[in-house]
């Protein structure tokens, strides 16, 4: 397929020029758009944010459609999660497909186009092996502030979305959105693995909010701003490594700016 039919399958049943207008571009730049001509870098990332689109697919249709996170072992996607939990206020949704769990973060956010503010639905999809240490982490998270659902899913769905073939759009801003507390359960303990391996060693609350605190410390310090994705990895990294090394705070804070310094690196 050509670009102009990537955007038409992107859209679904939305109209191109509100659809357009809604990210904030002019109706010359959607027509042209949709006649082939590829738009620039930020154009680009302005849908990318939207739609949630992994760009590769859009500009040559190679790879999925949609941007899926994977984790190869529920340790690292259980740790991800927790710190992306503890970092800032996410609606969560929580799903269990054969042996593989799938967790899409969701929150009101903006981003600036052409000096306009636009607002958006940030999204994240996690995917990795299930297991149950990672079911009661997210149990005891719901317990303290009940912001996780299991949405009702058929099992196509669950598996078109873990492959990365449905978007932000069918997710959440369709007529009937896939994902909706209406019918949800809320109890995570409902949820259950076919064959996942379990492990017993849940998320050490305390050190994981020592870090994230420490984090944000060294931020203001260095005068530096992640965003949510860098800031959930250098905080997974780093209390990973406080875990398994028993490091002070002084050790945790040297393991946050060396973390710092790679990315700006």
């Amino acid at each position: 397929m050509k670009f102009e039919e990537h955007l038409v399958f992107l859209i679904k049943d939305r109209k191109k020029t509100p659809w357009g207008k809604s990210l904030g571009f002019t109706s010359p730049s959607i027509t042209a758009m949709f006649n082939g001509h590829t738009p620039g870098p930020e154009f680009l990332n302005a849908i990318r944010r939207a739609e949630n689109v992994n760009l590769n697919w859009l500009l040559t249709g190679e790879g999925s459609p949609y941007i899926v996170e994977h984790f190869s072992t529920a340790e690292t996607l259980r740790n991800h999660v927790c710190a992306m939990l503890q970092d800032e206020p996410w609606n969560g949704y929580v799903l269990a497909h054969h042996e593989t769990a799938c967790i899409i973060l969701t929150q009101p956010g903006q981003y600036e186009f052409k000096g306009k503010w636009i607002d958006y639905s940030i999204i994240h999809v996690l995917v990795g092996p299930g297991d149950e240490a990672l079911l009661n982490t997210l149990d005891d998270y719901n317990r303290h502030h009940g912001r996780l659902f299991i949405p009702d899913m058929t099992e196509q769905d669950k598996e078109s979305l873990i492959n990365g073939n449905i978007g932000t759009y069918q997710l959440l801003h369709q007529a009937s959105p896939i994902l909706t507390t209406d019918g949800a359960l809320s109890d995570i303990s409902e949820l259950t693995f076919k064959s996942g391996t379990r492990l017993d060693n849940p998320i050490d609350v305390s050190t994981m909010r020592a870090v994230v605190q420490l984090v944000d410390e060294c931020e203001e310090k260095l005068n530096t701003k992640l965003n949510s994705n860098q800031r959930a990895r250098v905080i997974t990294a780093v209390y990973r490594q406080a875990e398994r090394l028993e490091l002070s705070e002084e050790d945790i804070q040297a393991a946050i700016e060396t973390s710092f310094d790679v990315l700006s690196g």
